[in-house]
């Protein structure tokens, strides 16, 4: 019995797609550093060969593959070197096909991905520093006092490959106001080898030069590296640079930290030794600058946070009912504690509602109430605080508590009764009161608001 074998056209192959990178059409470069696997899906025949074909800069930046059979597993699956790719073509659009060749037919070439590679971003890279700095290196001071001897260190980074050349220059200012600049790695002595295999590369220098720069200046580090292998500097790799305060006088102590204000959901002052009826509030202060604090209450953890630019805030919520005390401990230097502030968190009834129909808040006129009825919630309410309302008349049709609904954003809180209550209740004397729940704290019910609904005036 003879078989055929099914002729091809672009329309029949499906654009490859990149297992690493497999839903959008921009490719972050470093989802290849460890692999590049191109997915091939079509009605594939066994005698078929294939060929990939990456269409990018010229050069090193594009690639085509020897033709080879498909195989026996699906959907076809193959690597090929990424790294070198998206170096070469970073901020560029390139174009990935594949090509079949079945039997005697002439090759046919798929539908093509096209991908815009992204320019890798500074967060992936790794900063140089010298491990001789405050928090081993990742800190912002360096105490240059009793130093005789500094190591700069770079960690490898994602598009690393061997043979690439790197730059380090430190940039300072001299005790003499003179400019500090100094080249300590460049092309072609310093290069990507087999150094780099435990993830770094480090080198030891006298500290000679950095003790005679000028206190309390600005030591910046500027790491580039030649990720296309070039020595031309002009077209390498820049890093985020790494920048230290330099003490070259009396050794630093970090400041303490402070806190100097704590403020309530509604960003009011609650002074030291105050009192809230918010159970959120926010816990500002100062501390040195891009280090962190961790903030208690009482001996609670409430989370840290960064200092930056010197200033820290931490917003804490669901505090319960009663005394808090809250202390600021620094995770740098020798873990200084803060000042206390102390704040109560009250349970304090609310003021009781109002009716917005009966403007003395004692009488209502039924003829004001005959298109609508609503109570106004007026007190320290929070967005999330959960509110009913409880009207409280002859039994029956006279009472009503309403489903709890959110206070949100907008003060004071109105809320719709039904008319019928009015109704229900000519004539006679009514207590209408208010329960807001906030977190998991037990329901707060207000005051109440004592309403004599009047009667029907008479008809003459």
């Amino acid at each position: 019995m003879n078989s055929q074998t099914a002729e091809l056209v672009t329309d029949d192959l499906p654009p490859p797609r990149i297992r690493e990178n497999p839903t959008s059409d921009l490719l972050n470069p470093v989802a290849l550093r460890h692999s590049c696997t191109i997915i091939i899906e079509y009605a594939i025949e066994p005698g078929d060969s294939v060929r990939i074909t990456w269409a990018g800069a010229e050069g090193a930046g594009s690639y085509t593959s020897d033709p080879f059979s498909v195989g026996v597993l699906r959907p076809l699956a193959v690597g090929i070197g990424g790294v070198p790719l998206v170096i070469f073509n970073q901020g560029k659009t390139v174009k990935l096909s594949y090509t079949v060749v079945r039997g005697e037919s002439a090759p046919v070439t798929s539908k093509p991905l096209i991908l815009y590679v992204l320019p890798v971003m500074q967060s992936d890279l790794p900063r140089p520093f010298i491990t001789q700095a405050s928090d081993l290196g990742d800190g912002s001071v360096l105490d240059v006092n009793a130093l005789t001897e500094f190591t700069l260190r770079i960690n490898a980074w994602p598009l690393l490959t061997e043979g690439q050349y790197f730059w380090l220059r430190l940039r300072g200012t001299n005790a003499d106001d003179s400019a500090f600049d100094e080249l300590y790695w460049s092309a072609p002595g310093n290069l990507v080898d087999q150094e780099f295999s435990k993830g770094f590369y480090a080198r030891n220098y006298s500290a000679n030069l950095l003790t005679g720069l000028k206190d309390r200046s600005l030591l910046t580090l500027e790491f580039m590296a030649g990720l296309e292998g070039s020595q031309d500097v002009a077209i390498a790799q820049r890093f985020a640079h790494r920048n230290y305060i330099v003490r070259t006088g009396t050794p630093v102590t970090p400041p303490a930290p402070v806190i100097d204000s704590v403020r309530d959901s509604g960003n009011q002052q609650i002074p030291d030794a105050g009192n809230t009826a918010h159970s959120t509030v926010t816990v500002t202060g100062t501390a040195m600058a891009g280090e962190e604090v961790e903030l208690f209450d009482g001996a609670t953890s409430k989370g840290k946070v960064r200092a930056d630019f010197g200033r820290w805030e931490l917003t804490v919520a669901e505090l319960a009912i009663g005394p808090h005390v809250f202390t600021a401990v620094a995770l740098y230097g020798g873990s200084e504690v803060s000042n206390t502030w102390t704040i109560e968190v009250t349970s304090q009834l609310p003021l009781p509602p109002t009716i917005k129909e009966a403007p003395d808040n004692t009488n209502l006129d039924p003829a004001a109430a005959i298109n609508q009825l609503t109570a106004v919630l007026d007190y320290d309410m929070e967005p999330g605080d959960l509110v009913r309302v409880m009207w409280v008349g002859t039994p029956g049709a006279g009472t009503r508590t309403t489903a709890p609904v959110l206070a949100g954003n907008i003060r004071p809180r109105e809320i719709r009764l039904p008319t019928s209550l009015v109704d229900a209740n000519l004539g006679r004397t009514v207590t209408v009161t208010f329960s807001f729940t906030r977190g998991t704290a037990p329901a707060q019910v207000s005051l109440p608001l004592i309403l004599n609904v009047l009667g029907t005036p008479a008809v003459e």
